[in-house]
């Protein structure tokens, strides 16, 4: 059965009813429209999306990536990317030429990286960070089982605060690699500054 009703050209808006419309989208309905074509991804990054920050939390099982906006009641969306195929029904999305299956509900979106987590991480990060104009705020390592963080190092040469953190005792080695290796303006380890 074909609907006779005609579409609508949401792009064919004039540019301030545009920003009206897309002013109405949390961080995850931009998110997702700016995948759907490099025009979408054009109109979403030259929005006043109020976004200030973007975190990177990193261990050995997932990553979670958050986007946030406000200083006082603050939005949130949480990227969570697990290195396995995952199961049920996904959305499939593309970021700089990696298909990632995804799905999401409410603030919450898990991308099912089989394809490799460090460059799909790298993939949304970069996405992140270009559409919505926002560099990396804290870059964490949490260390405890994390034999190939230095995977992940060469992903993020760059952020404002730069967190390691274990249970188990981190080595000196390991510190000053990542002190080294990642340009940062503060660094904290197990939350104290160093």
């Amino acid at each position: 059965m074909t609907s006779n009703t005609t579409k609508f050209r949401l792009l064919y808006l004039p540019r301030l009813a545009l920003e009206s419309v897309l002013s109405n989208f949390d961080h995850l309905e931009r998110f997702e429209f700016s995948t759907c074509s490099k025009r979408c991804k054009l109109v979403v990054k030259l929005l006043r999306n109020g976004c200030s920050e973007i975190d990177v939390q990193l261990n050995h099982r997932v990553t979670s990536v958050t986007v946030s906006s406000g200083s006082k009641f603050k939005e949130c969306t949480w990227f969570h990317l697990f290195n396995a195929p995952g199961c049920g029904n996904h959305q499939v999305l593309t970021l700089n030429g990696r298909t990632i299956r995804m799905t999401n509900n409410l603030r919450n979106v898990c991308f099912y990286c089989s394809g490799g987590l460090t460059v799909d991480t790298k993939s949304l990060v970069d996405h992140l960070a270009e559409t919505f104009r926002v560099p990396i705020k804290i870059l964490e390592f949490e260390m405890d089982y994390f034999d190939h963080y230095r995977d992940f190092v060469q992903c993020f040469p760059k952020c404002d605060i730069l967190r390691i953190s274990g249970v188990c005792p981190i080595s000196e080695e390991d510190i000053t690699y990542l002190k080294e290796h990642v340009e940062h303006n503060h660094f904290y380890k197990n939350g104290n500054p160093q």
